[in-house]
């Protein structure tokens, strides 16, 4: 009978941790001017929609110089336009993409705007260069997925000891 607590304790914890992403694998690149950028995105629901996501944080490089941070929700890089931190999902092209405003973020000393689908726009080029991009998303497990998943492993080992 514990084995089998412990097997529907392992498939919930597995399925939760599956169900569960917050975090999205981000490149973009143009070759006029000569842009390279790979990343993760940390993300939450906004408003507990599942198509709509407030980006919370980022890491990795653009042109081989790492990312320091993230611009806060309403900076402006380009007149007029604050920064929302948002991207959703668009169904009909089955693509992520970020609103209007759009996201920031630092490297070094300069800030850098990525909007719409897509643009990466500065307040020197406030038009914006076209880049190919790609954002995916990562199954990333929850904690108590975690700890579910452990403790079914404590139950398993318990279980073998036993027989």
């Amino acid at each position: 009978m514990r084995a089998l607590y412990t097997v529907i304790g392992l498939i919930l914890g597995l399925a939760a941790a599956a169900a569960h992403a917050t975090q999205f694998n981000f490149s973009y690149s143009s070759s006029d001017p000569q842009i390279s950028f790979q990343g993760v995105l940390t993300a939450d629901f906004v408003n507990g929609d599942p198509s709509y996501f407030e980006i919370t944080g980022i890491s990795g490089t653009r042109n081989g110089a790492a990312i320091t941070g993230l611009l806060p929700i309403g900076t402006t890089i380009v007149d007029g336009y604050p920064l929302d931190n948002q991207m959703s999902f668009n169904t009909e092209f089955s693509v992520y993409e970020f609103n209007f405003n759009g996201m920031g973020f630092i490297v070094g000393e300069d800030r850098f705007n990525l909007y719409g689908g897509l643009y990466e726009a500065t307040a020197e080029y406030p038009d914006g260069y076209l880049v190919d991009y790609l954002i995916s998303e990562v199954a990333v497990p929850v904690p108590a997925s975690i700890a579910l998943l452990g403790l079914g492993m404590v139950g398993i080992a318990a279980v073998r000891r036993r027989a």
